[in-house]
């Protein structure tokens, strides 16, 4: 089995988190969706609860699929997936946090401003650091 080309554990444990930060993120979005009576009315809203909703679904395969490459042996572009997740974390993050701006239903809504906002900061900060932390560890691999 060829190292270089299968995922390694640290990708396979990194997605594993970014995952459950990015479900438990958008369960909080559309937890709020659903307790706003106000937003279930708005084409804007409905599309992000939809858009949370299918992320969750793609967010949660990709670390099983990293999994099953790591244990087979089979090669993967593991920087576009690591890179697919920030994207798509950034943007739920974010959508999550407007959601909880927007309908205020006392203290309920205060979490998901509060993980919403440290998610856009986390995969911001991973899609940015990422790519040097993966480079440097292939450097030293060859060294």
């Amino acid at each position: 089995m060829n190292s270089e080309r299968t995922p390694t554990w640290k990708l396979v444990g990194l997605t594993v988190v970014l995952a459950g930060v990015y479900a438990t993120i958008s369960g909080l979005g559309i937890k709020v969706f659903e307790r706003c009576e106000d937003m279930q009315s708005s084409e804007k809203w409905k599309n992000i609860k939809m858009y949370l909703s299918h992320t969750v679904t793609l967010g949660t395969a990709i670390p099983f699929i990293l999994l099953i490459q790591r244990v087979l042996g089979t090669s993967t572009q593991e920087m576009l997936l690591a890179s697919l997740y920030c994207i798509m974390g950034a943007i739920g993050s974010a959508m999550t946090l407007a959601l909880a701006k927007e309908c205020e239903v006392g203290d309920k809504d205060q979490l998901a401003k509060t993980f919403g906002g440290i998610g856009v900061a986390l995969y911001f900060f991973v899609l940015i650091a990422g790519p040097a932390w993966i480079f440097r560890q292939s450097r030293n691999v060859n060294v």
